[in-house]
């Protein structure tokens, strides 16, 4: 495991992954490929403010790298995935309201941030 300086941590999402993979030292192409993603997909995801917490938890994955210190929504989302089997259409509604929740508690941050 390694760590990055403070300042490299308060990067967007894409340049953070960017570099807690050069401070790894993997290769791209065997990264993306153990993450399931082409070379070019993770030029598209290092530029990406916004990367979903998704693919930043594939890519921690691989890495074995903790975001979650930097990214705390990540870790309910690994929750999620790791405990969630939807089978059901009142399972998927659930799942559908949680994720809705957790957006809209976001937007309201954001806007209470910016006034």
């Amino acid at each position: 495991m390694f760590s990055l300086k403070k300042q490299e941590s308060t990067k967007h999402k894409g340049e953070y992954l960017k570099a807690a993979v050069k401070l790894s030292g993997f290769k791209i192409s065997a990264l993306t490929q153990a993450a399931g993603y082409d070379r070019s997909s993770y030029y598209n995801h290092i530029a990406d403010p916004f990367l979903p917490l998704r693919i930043l938890h594939k890519y921690a994955k691989v890495l074995k790298q903790d975001f979650s210190k930097d990214f705390p929504d990540i870790k309910d989302f690994e929750e999620r995935v790791s405990t969630i089997t939807i089978t059901t259409l009142e399972e998927m509604e659930a799942d559908r309201n949680f994720w809705r929740e957790k957006y809209f508690d976001l937007v309201d941050k954001l806007a209470h941030y910016s006034r």
